[in-house]
């Protein structure tokens, strides 16, 4: 009686390596493989309001989104100001509730130096913003501010 086993055909080793190294590899090349926390929503970093918070975001470095989390105190006006160093970066503004339903989006011009200023009536409690670098070549710092009337 010849007992053989379990064998494999000689290349399944090598080729199931292969394809666990693409995988592996195609996760680090994620849009946000190099981002903090601040790429999840539910690890938001808190803004307070009226003060500026400094941060960047890089498509190509791997930090497409930043999460930030604003508590509203009451039903009344968020006013979110945004100013990117870079006037050709094309940044996505949106705003959800704290169930994560979209209010409210917004894009930069690419070009405009301006600041984008946004202001949205919404109702009191969490408010989530986040902002996304949205092509492959987007990289800039930025400062945001949000305040409540």
């Amino acid at each position: 009686m010849v007992h053989r086993g379990s064998q494999r055909a000689p290349g399944m080793t090598s080729g199931l390596l292969f394809i666990l190294s693409l995988s592996l590899l195609a996760c680090s090349l994620s849009p946000d493989a190099s981002s903090g926390d601040d790429r999840f929503r539910h690890l938001a970093k808190p803004v307070p309001f009226g003060a500026w918070d400094i941060d960047e975001i890089s498509y190509a470095g791997s930090d497409q989104t930043d999460w930030k989390k604003v508590e509203v105190p009451d039903d009344g006006e968020l006013r979110m100001e945004l100013q990117c160093k870079e006037p050709d970066a094309t940044i996505l503004l949106a705003l959800y509730d704290m169930y994560g339903r979209q209010i409210d989006k917004v894009q930069k011009i690419p070009g405009d130096p301006r600041p984008l200023v946004v202001t949205q009536t919404v109702s009191a409690g969490r408010h989530f913003v986040m902002l996304q670098a949205l092509s492959d070549d987007d990289e800039t710092g930025y400062s945001f501010k949000v305040s409540f009337e």
